[in-house]
Order: C-alpha cells, then structure tokens, then sequence
C-alpha cells in the first residue's frame, strides 16, 4: 500500500521507512503489516523527494520517463551506459565514459537528462536542492538547465570533484550561478533538465558512476560536509577592536534568524539577524555557511555566540589574546631543535640527542657541519631554505620590536639570561 501511493519512492523514503519500522516493531511489537499501515499517513510528507532517477529501468530512459542525451564539441567523446553495476542501490547505476580530444577552441563532452518526456519545465521551487551518489574520477559542472538559459544552454552550473569511492553528493541551488552568457534570473519553477559537463582539458579521460539522482527538500538534507553544527567561531579570541566573524551552516540556521552573544553571566551583550547569503568554503572545509560580521562588540570579556540553541565554544575579546599563540608558536621551535636532548617539563617531550655528526656530503666525500637547525617535521628533515627563511623572520621581528623581544620569556633553559629568547633560537637555526 505505502509503494501504491507513492510509485517511485526515494531511496531515502526507503532507507528511513525501515529505520522507523524496524524500531517501532521492536519498541511496540507491532506486525510488519500493521507497522506499514501506520507509516503510509507519514511518509509523504517526512520524505518527499522529487526522484529523478535510481537507474533501475536500465535504459536511457530517467525514473521519471524523461531521456538522457550526450552532447560534445564534435571532437570529444561521451558514451552512456544505462544499467551498470555495480550501483550505489539497487541493481543498476548510470555510467558515462568520456574523452576529451583537441580539435575544438573550448572542448567540452557531457550528458543530459530530462524531467520529463517532453524536456519542458517542472517547477521544483519547493525544492532546497539536488543531490545523488557518484564515484569515480575528474571534476563535472552540474548544470540545471531552465527556460531561461534554454535558447543559450548558459545553465546554472557548480562544480564538483569525484572522489572514486560511492558517496553522497548533496548541492543546495544557492551554489549554483550562471558562468557564461547573459544573464539570467533563477527560476526553479522553470527547470527542464540536470547535466554532468566534463571540466577537463584535451588528452584527458574518465568516467562516473551516478546514482539516486533526486531533488530534496530542506528538511531532507543530510550535507554530509558538515563537520561542526554549533556556530563556529575563533575559539582562541579576538582583539577588542579588531574584525570578528563567527560563521554556521547553512543548513542550521536561515536568513532572519536570530543570534544571540552571551557573557560568562549568561546575559545577552550582543544580538542580531542571519543575514546575506551563504558561502561555499571550499578552500578549507567544503561546508556551505553564513559569515556574520559583530565586529561593532569590542568589550573585553568571555562570551559563547547561540542560534537556534545552538551554541558555539566560549573564546575571549581581548586586546592580549594572541600573546599567547605567538610564544607558543616561538616556543615550538625548541621543541624541534635537531641535536639537543630533550626533558620538556611543560609538554613531557623526552628524547635523546640526534644527528650530531650531520652531515655527509652527498655524491662527494667528507663532511660538513651542519649540526643544528629544527627538524621539518616527523620525518626529522631539514632544510637550508626553510632554515634561512625563519631565521631571517626571526631577526625582522626583533628589528622591528626589539623592545618587547628583549624580555620575552617562553619558557625554555635559556630563558631570562642576557640574550633574548627569540634571539636564542636563532642561534641555535
């Protein structure tokens, strides 16, 4: 009865249909049928995705009666295969294999597949964004094409990599933007077609595997990008009058929501509203996030920033607050000295001496001195120009602030003699 009502369930509606059938039968005792019933009156509106295709028809035509199409620049060359295996789910995924060959002055190789049977518009404005699973190898421009960027095929596009293990690739269509043509305004009420457009240069090849191809509703994602749901800020501080951001995903807060920054008391000093639009931060964590700015709080204390009870670690505004980070940062080139025999009272590093008889002259014979310096990293290497290049930012900073280095104290032997301790581990570089 539940696969009458709804005939082509996602496999998300059905992967989460049997988590909640399989604790309702062992928490109630309920039978299987009767616990099928009883989820028939819930399960359209928990999970209603617009399943474009599970390739379990094993042609080329999509889950919904629309066609899959290739397209290329004369030159280059794609090729669909519509029932591989092995798929994500199910019996079949869609593969394509393609080729990208020189002869064209912008190459291009892809694939196409319609909404429906007639390649006209559907409109999923109630839809947050598109997801599925892929595995495979190079970078693909996802394209959602709509009557407007019909006439130009100048769709709205974002790009992604594939990784060549299955996993879920979930994009909210506040990543994707026009790269070419005239511009034209997003209509998801319009969207006839979704494409996987190669991004590869001549003499380059690969494919991918696709499957579950749906469009998802906001309360459906799953972004599995998100590494940290709670407001993110700087949990060492920021300066009193410096620039602050704290930033949170798009998923868990909207524009219009509400901030809320509190002291250690737990009273409100700061407050306002999500505003803007997300940001893809690709560089570092691939998570989609709001930036909101509260630079205009410059009182000195500890605070914790909550949306939507959510809250973030406490940090601290304070005209002082990276001291700290810069004697740390100073003392660990102590700790990486190569030569010195280490009992650190402060970290518990305890080593003997090494490499003293450094080094041999490689391709040549005899040696040369070159006992000291810091080890690069685990493999205890070191190198002459990383070497040269921080004992030269070493000796800028003491130009440039002598009279604060002069009594900097890291904590390490030769703290508090006559030479200053940034000086010290300079000579020792």
């Amino acid at each position: 009865m539940c696969l009458s009502l709804i005939s082509k369930p996602s496999p998300y509606c059905l992967k989460k249909l049997k988590s909640l059938s399989d604790n309702l039968i062992h928490k109630t005792g309920m039978t299987k049928s009767f616990c099928t019933l009883f989820l028939i009156g819930i399960t359209i509106n928990l999970y209603a995705a617009f399943l474009v295709e599970d390739a379990e028809t094993g042609t080329l035509t999509n889950s919904l009666g629309g066609e899959w199409a290739t397209y290329s620049d004369g030159f280059s060359v794609i090729t669909i295969t519509p029932d591989a295996s092995p798929a994500y789910a199910g019996n079949y995924c869609k593969r394509l294999d393609w080729t990208i060959n020189a002869g064209s002055g912008s190459p291009y190789a892809g694939a196409a597949s319609a909404l429906n049977s007639e390649w006209t518009g559907v409109d999923l404005s109630a839809y947050y964004g598109v997801r599925f699973y892929a595995r495979g190898n190079g970078t693909y421009a996802i394209n959602l094409g709509t009557d407007q960027t019909r006439a130009e095929s100048n769709h709205y596009s974002k790009e992604i990599t594939i990784t060549p293990e299955w996993r879920l690739y979930e994009l909210p269509f506040v990543l994707f933007a026009q790269t070419w043509g005239e511009p034209k305004a997003w209509d998801p009420s319009t969207l006839f077609s979704i494409g996987f457009n190669t991004v590869a240069s001549p003499g380059n090849s690969g494919q991918i595997f696709v499957d579950n191809l749906e469009f998802y509703l906001k309360s459906e994602g799953q972004d599995p990008n998100i590494i940290l749901h709670i407001p993110k800020v700087n949990q060492l501080g920021y300066l009193t009058f410096g620039r602050k951001y704290f930033c949170i995903t798009a998923n868990d807060a909207l524009q219009g929501d509400l901030f809320y920054i509190r002291d250690a008391q737990s009273n409100v000093v700061f407050s306002g509203a999500i505003s803007g639009t997300p940001v893809m931060d690709t560089a570092s964590t691939g998570e989609e996030v709001w930036k909101i700015d509260f630079s205009q709080l410059s009182i000195p204390g500890t605070y914790t920033i909550s949306v939507n009870s959510k809250e973030s670690h406490p940090f601290v505004i304070s005209d002082s607050v990276y001291n700290y980070l810069f004697r740390d940062a100073l003392r660990c080139f102590y700790l990486i000295r190569c030569g010195l025999a280490e009992n650190d009272t402060v970290t518990g590093i305890n080593r003997p001496a090494c490499h003293l008889k450094d080094a041999m002259i490689r391709g040549g014979t005899g040696n040369v001195d070159v006992t000291g310096g810091w080890h690069n990293a685990g493999d205890l290497g070191k190198y002459v120009h990383e070497t040269a290049i921080s004992i030269a930012y070493m000796l800028w900073l003491y130009e440039l602030r002598s009279a604060s280095m002069r009594g900097l104290n890291v904590q390490i032997p030769a703290s508090g003699k006559q030479l200053s301790d940034i000086l010290e581990e300079d000579t020792w570089g």
